[in-house]
């Protein structure tokens, strides 16, 4: 009966409470200025969030079989997020973004091969002259020769593709140094 009591008692007060804040969203709708209409949604917010705790507090004290939680159920988290102190946080932010770089309008390089090695799964490991080296990926047939010029290419996913200059086969690589 008393559970059956508080029930009722929390529903009446919550659709009153709900009637209110309806006429204080309308009257803050009314507002024509931009700031004065965005600081009377923001103290209603404000007066909502102690009102919610507080009848969660009330409702938890009433209900609560074991007294010593009922500051533990009271509580509600913050929902701003913890200012940035270290430069930690910032690398955290910086994690996973795409690399800034100076190269951004280059789409693809071409140079002749100084040094071509096929490994021992059939890729070829490739140095060009001008001192990078570049390793192929996949198990396609492909064949480079020393003073050929090969051109690397972007692709997608910010992968490469590299092919002998006058040629349409091409392989997938990946620069090592």
């Amino acid at each position: 009966m008393r559970y059956l009591c508080t029930a009722v008692v929390s529903c009446l007060l919550t659709s009153h409470a709900q009637a209110a804040i309806e006429q204080q969203l309308a009257h803050c709708a009314t507002i024509a200025d931009n700031a004065s209409r965005l600081q009377c949604y923001d103290q209603l917010a404000q007066a909502s969030d102690h009102v919610a705790v507080s009848a969660v507090a009330e409702t938890n004290a009433k209900t609560s079989p074991n007294p010593a939680l009922t500051p533990k159920l009271a509580t509600v988290p913050s929902l701003t997020p913890p200012p940035k102190t270290s430069v930690k946080a910032d690398a955290v932010a910086e994690f996973g973004a795409p690399r800034k770089e100076n190269n951004q309008a280059l789409e693809q390089i071409r140079y002749p091969v100084t040094f071509a090695q096929k490994g021992l799964r059939g890729g070829y490991t490739v140095t060009l002259a001008n001192g990078q080296v570049w390793q192929q990926i996949g198990s396609e047939s492909f064949r480079v020769k020393q003073g050929q010029t090969v051109v690397i290419e972007k692709a997608a996913l910010g992968s490469f593709l590299m092919h002998v200059d006058g040629t349409n086969n091409s392989i997938r690589v990946k620069r090592l140094q």
